[in-house]
């Protein structure tokens, strides 16, 4: 795995559109002064870019690749039942394409009664492999954890469930093995300490427009709190005072954390702006290449080998493949839940591009968070990987926020 970057200057969020209101106050049909097209609901499953863009990359045809994102989704459902009913023997889940599309389900009893019934009652159950493993997901997260505890910020952990590893990422891995035994730690089962001198990279709003500061950025979603008001919304460790374009529209700051799991900021246009539910993905799937987010999908819903897409201002619309959910964020007192996006070859996000949306077809994933960075040159890899924050963590902002979706 790539070493990871702090990016100190540029983050990229990506959030909701946000366009010049031409209806009714709280009106959530996107709207310009020269158009404003109907809503209409998606009438398949996934765009036809995320279609071809997975068919073009696994070598299957549009067909078969419209068949495997279905079963994408249902294979996050499936995790979701396996996590919550088997603390003691589940041991992850990812999907797998050597040598084609396939799903793996990690378990330390593979002849749970409880994994079998889940597994036979999933539409995705002819695709499902279960393999033993000796540790629990649960056991690899309290590794984790302990590992962590000792960090003097001059590692990285993380959890490789296809390999049921715990990973720590140090430019010195006998100092990062220092650190670990000099706190009475070991090594447990096959966990190990990997060379790595890149660092987090932090990345710079429409929900995939531009928005200009200080430092500039990518909008990600528009959200909604528990009293209805709407928001854009970015990364919190872009700046506070943001313009919005296309329009030069002043967002005014509403609330923000950059801590732990989160790093999300959320700001409120002038009464004659609205939010919408669209958001900007430079493609031709709706009127003005934007896609409606009509769900969303958690960070418990997402699953390891899964396809997940994004938009930022300056590396636009890239898709990847989700390589873990449990990578230590670029944050103060950080958490190890952000999620870890990759494809060989690509430059998944740079500066500029934080706080961008993540999707998969229509549901809201996330927003841009980091890249990795170059330890020479200080700017993000040319093929950098990025992390991002799940949905999920907008709604620890104050107001309890949530993406605002299409009905």
């Amino acid at each position: 795995m790539a070493p990871r970057k702090r990016i100190p200057a540029a983050a990229v969020l990506v959030f909701g559109l946000l366009l010049p209101q031409a209806a009714a106050a709280g009106d959530d049909t996107i709207a310009t002064a020269e158009v404003q097209p109907d809503y209409a609901h998606p009438t398949t499953n996934d765009p036809a870019q995320d279609v071809a863009d997975y068919a073009k990359y696994w070598g299957v045809s549009v067909d078969e690749a419209a068949l495997d994102l279905d079963r994408q989704r249902s294979a996050g459902l499936l995790e979701e039942q396996l996590a919550a009913a088997g603390d003691d023997w589940f041991g992850g889940l990812w999907i797998d394409h050597d040598p084609s599309f396939h799903i793996v389900v990690a378990s330390t009893k593979p002849g749970n009664e409880d994994l079998i019934r889940i597994v036979k009652a999933s539409e995705v159950a002819p695709f499902v492999n279960v393999t033993a493993v000796g540790r629990t997901l649960d056991e690899l997260q309290t590794t984790a954890a302990r590992y962590q505890s000792v960090n003097d910020a001059s590692y990285r952990v993380g959890i490789d469930v296809t390999k049921n590893m715990v990973t720590i990422d140090s430019p010195d891995p006998k100092a990062a093995l220092d650190l670990i035994t000099g706190a009475d730690l070991a090594l447990a089962g096959n966990d190990a300490i990997r060379f790595d001198n890149s660092r987090l990279h932090l990345t710079a709003i429409q929900g995939g427009r531009h928005v200009d500061g200080s430092m500039n950025c990518t909008t990600g979603f528009g959200v909604v709190d528990i009293m209805g008001f709407k928001y854009a919304s970015t990364a919190a460790h872009c700046p506070t005072n943001l313009t919005y374009q296309p329009g030069g529209i002043s967002l005014s700051f509403g609330a923000e954390k950059f801590s732990g799991s989160v790093d999300m900021e959320i700001a409120f246009p002038p009464s004659s702006t609205s939010i919408s539910y669209f958001v900007y993905d430079g493609g031709h799937n709706f009127p003005l290449d934007t896609r409606p987010m009509i769900g969303t999908r958690t960070r418990a819903a997402q699953v390891v080998g899964g396809t997940y897409c994004k938009y930022g201002r300056s590396t636009g619309y890239t898709c990847g493949e989700l390589q873990g959910k449990w990578d230590e964020c670029a944050t103060p007192s950080p958490a190890n839940t952000c999620m870890f996006l990759s494809r060989s070859g690509v430059k998944m996000a740079d500066d500029g591009d934080s706080g961008g949306p993540v999707f998969q077809g229509y549901f809201a994933a996330g927003w841009v968070h980091a890249c990795f960075e170059d330890a020479f040159t200080g700017q993000c890899q040319s093929n950098t990987p990025m992390l991002y924050i799940a949905e999920d963590y907008i709604s620890q902002l104050p107001g309890a926020p949530h993406v605002l979706i299409g009905s």
